[in-house]
C-alpha cells in the first residue's frame, strides 16, 4: 500500500459502526482498514470493474462477508443506514469534488454524527475555506510527501467546536526545510492571477506568510 493510503489508514483509530472509503479504486485502502477495524467497510466506486475484481478479492479472503459491502454509485447517492457514529473517507479527487461530495451527504443525512477523512490532490485551500462554514471542526491535520507530491490529510468532525483552519494547523515543524518549501509552492500557487484575488486565496496568504516568520525567527 502507498505512503499517502497508509497515512490515511493511521487517522482511524476510533471505531465506527460504518466506514465508507468512497472512490476506493482497487480496495486497498478499505482492506487495510478491515485489518484493523471491526468496523462494517463500505467499498464505493462508479467503476463496476474494478468493483468486480474487488468482489473476487474479498470472497477469497479471510473477512466475513457480513463485515463488507460494495457500491457501485455516485458517492454524493449513498443513503447512510441508521447508525449515527460513521466514517466517510474522501481521497484521490480534488478539493472542491471533496466539497460537493460533504456538503451533499450532510444535508441528506441532518441526524448522523458523521466523520470525514479528507485526502485531496489540489486545492486544498478552497477545501478548507467552503469547508469552515459547514458544521464541521477539525480534529486533526498531516502533511506527507509521496513521490515529489505534497498532501495533506484532515480529519473532520461534525459538530465539532474546533475550527477548520484556513491552511495546516497541526503539522508544521518550523525546523524543516521541506516544510517550508511546501508553504512557498502554495504561496506562488495562490499568487497565480486566476487565485489572488479570492477570499479564500487571501486569507490563506495571510496565515502562510505568518508561517514564513516563525519558520525564519527559528
Amino acid at each position: 500500500m502507498s505512503v499517502r493510503l497508509q497515512a490515511i489508514a493511521d487517522f482511524v483509530i476510533e471505531d465506527y459502526a460504518h466506514i465508507w472509503d468512497c472512490c476506493c479504486d482497487h480496495g486497498y485502502l478499505g482492506m487495510a482498514l478491515l485489518h484493523k477495524t471491526q468496523s462494517t467497510v463500505h467499498f464505493v466506486d462508479r467503476e463496476q470493474h474494478l468493483l468486480s475484481s474487488l468482489d473476487q478479492s474479498l470472497a477469497q479472503s479471510v473477512f466475513p462477508a457480513t463485515q463488507w459491502e460494495l457500491h457501485c454509485r455516485d458517492v454524493m447517492q449513498l443513503q447512510l443506514p441508521a447508525e449515527k457514529r460513521q466514517l466517510l473517507i474522501i481521497a484521490g479527487v480534488g478539493g472542491l469534488s471533496c466539497v460537493e461530495m460533504v456538503e451533499s451527504l450532510l444535508a441528506q443525512h441532518p441526524q448522523h454524527q458523521l466523520d470525514f477523512i479528507l485526502c485531496p490532490v489540489r486545492q486544498q485551500e478552497e477545501l478548507r475555506s467552503c469547508l469552515a462554514r459547514q458544521s464541521l471542526g477539525l480534529v486533526h491535520d498531516a502533511w506527507l510527501q509521496e513521490r515529489s507530491r505534497s498532501y495533506e490529510i484532515l480529519h473532520l468532525r461534525q459538530h465539532d467546536a474546533r475550527a477548520i483552519t484556513p491552511v495546516g494547523n497541526y503539522f508544521w515543524c518550523f525546523q524543516s526545510p521541506q516544510h517550508l518549501a511546501y508553504i512557498k509552492s502554495r504561496i506562488n500557487y495562490l499568487n497565480y492571477r486566476a487565485n489572488r484575488d479570492k477570499s479564500f486565496a487571501r486569507t490563506a496568504l495571510q496565515s502562510y506568510h505568518s508561517l514564513v516568520h516563525q519558520f525564519l525567527s527559528v
